[in-house]
């Protein structure tokens, strides 16, 4: 199994679907402007291209295991999210 950190603007808005609830489109589904992911890549993805996809209107994911320890993984989580919000 591959776990993969997954960071978009939907991470600030969360929508509760309800019975009536239908997306129109990925781009909507995922909160960003454009329906672009920038893909998880082992040891090529990093914070800078999570950021800049953000920046850009797209989002991005990259394998947990780009960082080899559990407190290497949360401190980038935390510096992504500093970064976006």
């Amino acid at each position: 199994m591959i776990t993969l950190a997954y960071f978009s603007k939907s991470f600030l808005r969360c929508h509760i679907p309800t019975k009536n609830f239908k997306l129109k489109n990925l781009a909507e589904l995922l909160n960003i402007d454009y329906p672009i992911i920038v893909a998880p890549m082992f040891l090529v993805s990093n914070e800078d291209m999570v950021v800049a996809a953000w920046e850009g209107g797209a989002t991005a994911a990259f394998p947990a295991l780009n960082y080899r320890s559990l407190d290497d993984l949360r401190n980038v989580i935390r510096r992504i999210k500093s970064r976006t919000e």
